[in-house]
Parts: C-alpha cells; structure tokens; sequence
C-alpha cells in the first residue's frame, strides 16, 4: 500500500522597523512589515516524489529590499522593492 506524508510549513516575519544603512537614517529607512509565506505538499513513494505548492509575500505586502546604496553617497539614494506576491508549484524526482 502507497504510503503519503503530508507536510505544511507557515511562515510570519514581522520587523518593527528597517534601516539600510548605517548610521540608521529615518530617510533611508522603512516602517513595520509583516511577511507571509508557506510551503505545504505531499510526498509519495518513500519520498520518491514531492509535489507541493508555495506562496511568497501572501497579503501581497509592498516593502522595499533595500535603499540607499552607490546613490545614497550622490544624494539621491536608490530604493529597491521586493517581490509581490509569487506562487507557484514545484515537483521533485528522486532515483
């Protein structure tokens, strides 16, 4: 009989406030975000196979990567956005 291990990973970050540079600068910095993201599958034939499906950035959140940077020492700093929400299906194979 086919045996299938089920597994569900949530995952919650939550960070009061962002600085990217140092000394911290309240211009170059961000304010709280709370990120989403979960991984949940099945695997099949003693772990032969996986199939699971997976959620980045759930609510969609609009958050920066990262600021400041080379042009930051110019006076106009750089300010780069994260991922939107991204989703998708992943199937593995082990021989």
């Amino acid at each position: 009989m086919p045996v299938v291990n089920l597994f569900a990973g949530p995952n919650v970050t939550y960070r009061s406030k962002l600085y990217f540079e140092l000394p911290n600068s309240e211009a170059i910095s961000q304010s709280a975000v709370t990120l989403i993201n979960a991984r949940a599958g099945a695997r099949l034939w003693s772990d032969r196979l996986e199939i699971a499906g997976f959620v980045r950035n759930l609510t969609d959140r609009r958050y920066l990567l990262d600021a400041g940077n080379v042009g930051g020492s110019f006076g106009y700093p750089t300010f780069i956005p994260a991922e939107p929400r991204t989703w998708g299906i992943e199937i593995s194979a082990r021989y």
